[in-house]
């Protein structure tokens, strides 16, 4: 990992990941899958509260790694103090099982992009934004949550059509939000007028 320049928007970009050899442990965790394939191991990223990690799959049961930290092995007990110190209540935090539950690449894909996208506004990078949450929408396609991030990006940069689409796409995807969609949909629509 890169605990020097961790806010650097370079520990997420995957090429320069593998120029630096240091990154996010999402960004990591690209080439630690791909080496574990590699040798054969059956290795799958972990979605874990606060830091991603990898879960491999050994005669003994599932073990965890964390890419940021070398590939180091974690052990439960520490996983349960990850999940506290992450937030989580102390009943959630010995659900392993649960907190252990391997995400596809796609998912890990989504997971990194989440991250360029809360960077970037952050930073007040729209463009970089609406770039991340765009991304996401191709990985992610049925879902309305990234087209949201999108709208959110644009009407950020003053490209109140381009929101508009946004959330008319948003719009056409189910989901639980429908009625926030439509209030921000709204309100951008006013904006215009």
């Amino acid at each position: 990992g890169d605990l020097i320049t961790y806010d650097s928007p370079a520990n997420t970009d995957v090429i320069d990941v593998a120029d630096r050899r240091r990154g996010l442990s999402a960004a990591l965790a690209v080439f630690y899958l791909h080496a574990a394939r590699m040798a054969g191991l059956e290795a799958k990223g972990v979605d874990f509260p606060g830091h991603f990690l990898l879960r491999v799959e050994t005669g003994e049961g599932p073990v965890a790694l964390d890419p940021f930290s070398q590939g180091r092995l974690v052990l439960p007990s520490e996983l349960t103090r990850r999940a506290l110190r992450a937030g989580l209540t102390p009943h959630v935090a010995d659900r392993l099982d649960l907190l252990m539950a391997p995400v596809s690449d796609r998912q890990a894909l989504i997971r990194l992009q989440n991250v360029l996208f809360s960077r970037a506004l952050k930073a007040s990078d729209y463009e970089g934004a609406e770039r991340s949450a765009l991304r996401r929408a191709l990985l992610d396609p049925e879902d309305h949550r990234p087209w949201l991030d999108v709208a959110a990006a644009r009407e950020k940069q003053g490209a109140l059509a381009g929101a508009l689409d946004a959330l008319s796409r948003a719009r056409s995807l189910d989901g639980p939000a429908e009625a926030r969609r439509l209030t921000t949909f709204d309100r951008v629509r006013m904006r215009l007028n």
